[in-house]
């Protein structure tokens, strides 16, 4: 199972990060920008923050090992607001059968598109997040959270018109997304 969070850590030194798992002695390590993976302690695991916010695009990725379990991954984002957080994970014991394999492959293809997505959105790159976004459009059209990126791109690009599209797309295929909800709202009183 892949595990798709955003935390909005501080950039404050004395910020900690605490992760936790069940059960406890899971291996946990950063994922840095070149895909590198870097063995930072077991859990329970206290570090101060901003030995895991090292990239340069303000987000991490977090994942937890163990053996006989699911890996589990954290994509985190730098914030300026000091807090400390605390991350409890469940881990899940590993499916076996070839079907369960996978569909976690294909959900961990989900959440690193996503989170590169958001990496983009973060990074003002909205060019890149729309390709991305429009090839995951393609390759699961039936994930109303293809449809609610486009939206947000297309927002944050002040294009209203097809702002609204895509939201309203992306709520035919989840209508109880409150946030999305709330967009087309405000669209459409733009329209009006």
């Amino acid at each position: 199972m892949f595990i798709f969070l955003i935390f909005f850590i501080t950039g404050c030194a004395k910020s900690e990060l605490i992760i936790q798992s069940i059960p406890a002695d899971a291996e946990v390590s950063v994922i840095d920008d070149d895909g590198k993976i870097k063995s930072i302690g077991k859990t329970p695991l206290k570090i101060p923050s901003d030995e895991v916010f090292r990239s340069s695009k303000g987000f991490s990725q977090i994942q937890l090992t163990k053996d006989n379990y699911e890996p589990q991954h954290l994509v985190m984002g730098k914030s300026s607001m000091p807090t400390n957080y605390e991350v409890s994970v469940n881990l899940k014991k590993s499916a076996t059968d070839p079907k369960s394999l996978e569909m976690n492959s294909k959900n961990e293809k989900i959440a690193q598109q996503i989170a590169l997505a958001n990496s983009y959105i973060m990074s003002k790159k909205f060019f890149e997040a729309e390709q991305l976004i429009a090839r995951f459009v393609q390759d699961y059209p039936h994930i109303s959270v293809g449809y609610d990126y486009m939206g947000n791109i297309y927002y944050l690009k002040k294009d209203y018109k097809k702002a609204l599209y895509y939201y309203e797309k992306g709520l035919t295929l989840n209508p109880e997304n409150l946030e999305t909800k709330d967009m087309v709202t405000k669209l459409k009183s733009i329209f009006n």
